[in-house]
């Protein structure tokens, strides 16, 4: 009963904290949150889930509301029976302008949706295909255009002078109009929209979206950079309710291989007969299965389950496994685990898919079973989403506990108590221990011999850096944490008042521009495939850091912008063809080579700890590499030469091969928060790993603004990174103030949280500017970006930056390790150096480190109650340690209790702060 109380009253709480009159901001939008326009706001959009999505009210009257479903899914609901009141809501893919929209090959779509009118049913509304194609910067000087494909319709649709056209074996009617209101570009602009109609109705199926835009073209309407693609519910003085329960953009063509496609059945039986399983060898090195017609030991999870061998649905090759029968949601399939050791560590990855058009899109989990002192475990290691017919990826690392027996792989579909519970496709499951490899080295891979790497994630750290545990200066109070870096310009550093600004507060300088491409890059004495380098803008900074024993970051070898074409010449010449990606690796090879050799001959006492070997891979909001193109629309000269990737391993192997001992290799990107571009750089850093021991760590550039990303979105891409085992580094760190110096100086005090709390795994954060008035950012979106004034003086909140120290250990090294701490101030005259020598032991008695966090994650947010709940109310999973429970004391009573919950919560809504 006790229990059951507590429970509901975190409950009760935390729903009065859901039911206040605020307002979801675009940058706290996540799965399940709702969207509201009206009363003065008109619009949100951003990315939530990997796809991006829009809510917007025309500014006549009226309200709306728009929840976030899991992938593209939403539904809506507005009002807006005024007078040219007009609503929208839509989710899908942006594409970021960056080509012509008729030069993707295939874009396709998948959905399903109910949507009705309601009160009066004046009005109208309209379910459709939305997007625009951007004229600014497209070749050939096409239009601004609003698209549309109309699939169904209430009550009133647009209607033109045109002609029938035939997509997907229905009739659809195109034809175009002009518009003068607002659109992508700023104000209100005159443009044209585009009109494919459905001449049959309806709220589900498959379109061909590139066959529009391929109609439209052969009309010889203007065609420029496409924009996006999304499902549009839309209302014009009208009232209604849309739900898109399946919703799936792509751009890879369904492959039509005979024996890959399931066909209409969505119940294929399997063959038992041809099932033919062999036992792991039990050498703990890891399986490999396609289900060609064998596979390791696998059976069905539950009972009078039918399993076994199919060809309706293959991942790779002819045959998948198949299971069908399934009564609850963990019926699925299992495998020995004699192949899993205890206090093993493994890679594994599995794809799995279900084929029933009547179901919306489902739930894979991926999982490791085991007893562990006489009590059974079930680790959900990866979960992942599909729509029918299509095959989810299921990939992670994972280490079994010492001690741990009867051990078993499990794949299940669904969630608790889910009653359509539909069969299951399973296939090219690879599991490899850590050390060892699924595959061959590739023959044709270019010849280099990389420098071996230290090992584990403290390996991928260079902390060989000095500050002054007395001093006052920004790098010396986070010096126990982290290096404390700055960029500047070669200009700025020349002058005295900057040099000493930065000794005094910064241990890490990155070159604004100098070490770009474009900057050392010789073409004049470049020749054959030897790109020459020339330091020479790049001096006064090397020379300063060289002479003041200050780290260096490089940056940046790999760069879409700011890398010149003729690098990429037959001849080096500007007018030339592209050279061959054989010829291009040699030349890739020779700029990271003279650059380290450069370095190391001109600069030999210089601290380089780290360097930005790619840089800005992927698509601005992610979603993909950059496509082969100009940099001026968003394209990549390395992607044009080479025709895929190969560049960046190729990049990486090169560097860890040159560079000089005790340099870090990063790969650096922005926007890295994003859902997307945070998988971006999360799966292609393990692309990188699996290559061979060539990356330490994931730049986090973090261009951030007072209204996004939220704390929480940034700590989920931390997170991720750091679960790499990888190194993390905050490489270009400002925050524009948006009107609200209130909302910067907390997402200040928040980045800096989450550094510090996870500075064992972050050796770096870097300002971008060492004070506004050097800002590229200083007249953006409310300038003011950095925590030093134009007068190089101190913000407000950098005393609230500072405070983080007395709550927020520093990593601990071992007990009674003595460091040493060394400050050197060098002037053209003479030289002080200042030792400090500390002696650090774990501490006696635990402190508070932050009151209200319970879990001790350096965020007090819904969490922390819900686990100080589950703690009151006995549950014996909920762990919180000695200082979480001393945090979670919020009224300071001695006694942590949901009184206390109250009290979290009321800070968590700004109602009445804690302290």
């Amino acid at each position: 009963m006790k229990k059951t109380r507590l429970f509901g009253l975190c409950m009760a709480a935390v729903m009065s904290l859901t039911a206040m009159p605020f307002t979801v901001s675009a940058a706290d939008a996540n799965v399940g949150d709702v969207l509201r326009v009206g009363n003065g706001q008109n619009q949100y959009k951003g990315n939530c889930d990997g796809y991006s999505y829009e809510i917007w009210l025309d500014n006549t009257g009226g309200s709306g509301s728009m929840t976030l479903g899991k992938g593209a899914t939403f539904k809506a609901e507005w009002s807006a029976s005024v007078g040219r009141g007009n609503y929208l809501a839509r989710r899908g893919l942006s594409f970021g302008s960056n080509k012509k929209a008729t030069d993707y090959e295939y874009i396709g779509m998948d959905y399903e949706a109910s949507y009705q009118q309601t009160g009066s049913m004046q009005g109208n509304s309209r379910l459709c295909v939305y997007g625009w194609f951007q004229n600014q910067g497209a070749a050939g000087n096409p239009p601004l255009v609003e698209y549309y494909i109309i699939e169904d319709w209430i009550d009133w649709c647009p209607d033109a002078q045109g002609k029938i056209v035939t997509i997907d074996n229905a009739q659809y009617k195109i034809f175009k109009m002009h518009h003068d209101g607002p659109s992508i570009n700023p104000g209100v602009n005159s443009f044209e929209q585009y009109f494919s109609v459905r001449q049959s109705k309806r709220k589900s199926g498959h379109i061909t979206v590139s066959d529009h835009f391929k109609a439209w073209a052969n009309e010889g309407w203007g065609i420029g950079n496409l924009y996006e693609v999304a499902l549009n519910a839309e209302g014009y003085q009208s009232s209604g309710t849309a739900n898109v329960t399946k919703l799936d953009v792509y751009t890879r063509k369904p492959d039509p291989t005979p024996g890959t496609d399931p066909g209409t059945d969505p119940d294929p039986q399997p063959t038992q007969d041809d099932v033919q399983f062999t036992a792991p060898s039990g050498s703990g090195s890891g399986i490999s299965d396609d289900f060609e017609g064998s596979g390791t030991d696998w059976t069905s999870r539950g009972n009078s389950l039918k399993y076994g061998f199919t060809d309706a649905l293959a991942h790779g090759g002819k045959k998948s496994l198949y299971v069908t029968g399934r009564t609850d949601y963990w019926n699925g399939f299992t495998a020995s685990g004699s192949e899993l050791k205890a206090g093993g560590s493994y890679s594994i990855e599995a794809y799995t898919a279900y084929k029933n058009d009547s179901a919306s899109s489902k739930d894979f989990t991926l999982g490791v079973q085991y007893n562990n002192g006489g009590d059974t475990t079930y680790d959900n290691l990866v979960t992942e989403s599909a729509s029918s017919g299509k095959w989810a990826k299921l990939a992670s690392d994972f280490t079994i506990p010492s001690g741990a027996t009867d051990i078993q792989l499990y794949v299940q579909c669904g969630k608790e108590n889910e009653s359509n519970l539909v069969p299951f496709f399973l296939d090219d499951v690879k599991l490899t221990a850590k050390g060892s490899s699924s595959s061959d080295p590739d023959p044709d891979d270019p010849s280099v011999t990389p420098t071996p790497g230290p090992s584990g994630s403290s390996g991928h750290q260079n902390n060989d850096y000095t500050y002054d545990a007395n001093g006052d200066g920004f790098k010396d109070k986070m010096g126990p944490y982290f290096r404390l870096g700055t960029c500047v310009n070669q200009w700025d550093i020349q002058k005295s008042d900057v040099q000493a600004f930065i000794k005094k507060n910064f241990n890490s300088i990155t070159c604004e521009n100098e070490l770009k491409p474009s900057e050392i890059c010789d073409q004049s004495k470049s020749s054959g495939d030897n790109i020459a380098i020339n330091l020479s803008k790049a001096a006064p900074i090397l020379k300063f850091c060289e002479d003041n024993g200050i780290g260096m970051r490089g940056h940046t070898f790999v760069w879409y912008s700011q890398t010149p074409e003729w690098i990429f010449k037959e001849n080096f010449n500007d007018g030339g063809a592209y050279v061959s990606p054989d010829r291009m690796n040699k030349r890739l090879e020779s700029m990271i080579k003279n650059t380290f050799a450069a370095i190391k001959q001109q600069y030999p006492k210089l601290k380089l700890y780290a360097y930005d070997v790619c840089n800005e891979l992927f698509l601005n909001n992610g979603g993909g590499m950059r496509p082969a193109g100009s940099p001026q629309g968003g394209g990549s000269y390395w992607v044009k030469c080479y025709g895929d990737d190969s560049f960046v391993i190729n990049a990486f192997k090169y560097a860890r091969q040159y560079a000089p001992e005790g340099c870090k290799l990063y790969l650096n990107d922005y926007n890295e928060y994003i859902d997307a571009k945070r998988d971006d750089l999360y799966n292609m850093a393990k692309k990188i790993m699996a290559a061979g021991d060539y990356i330490d760590g994931i730049g986090m550039q973090s261009h951030l603004a007072a209204n996004y990303p939220s704390a929480s979105l940034y700590k989920q891409a931390v997170e991720k990174f750091i679960s790499l085992g990888l190194d993390v580094q905050i490489t270009e760190l400002d925050i524009t103030q948006h009107n609200d110096p209130t909302g910067q100086a907390q997402l200040y005090q928040d980045v800096f949280k989450i550094a510090m709390t996870n500075a064992d795994k972050i050796s770096s954060v870097t300002l971008w500017g060492w004070c506004d008035s050097a800002s590229w950012r200083k007249n953006e979106d409310g300038g003011s970006p950095l925590p030093f004034d134009s007068n190089k003086n101190p913000k407000s909140f950098y005393g609230n930056i500072i405070d983080l120290t007395k709550t927020i250990k520093a990593p601990v090294p071992a007990a009674a390790e003595t460091t040493t701490t060394t400050v050197t101030t060098t002037t053209t005259t003479t030289t002080t150096t200042t030792t400090t020598t500390t002696t650090t032991t774990a501490p006696e008695t635990a402190k508070v480190s932050l009151l209200g966090d319970v879990d001790c994650n350096g965020i007090i947010d819904v969490s922390d109650v819900v686990l100080l709940a589950r703690y009151a109310s006995e549950d014996g999973t909920a762990v919180v340690s000695q200082v979480g429970k001393l945090n979670a004391d919020a009224n300071k009573n001695g006694k942590p209790d949901m009184d206390d919950g109250a009290l979290i919560l009321q800070h968590v809504a700004k109602i009445k702060l804690l302290g």
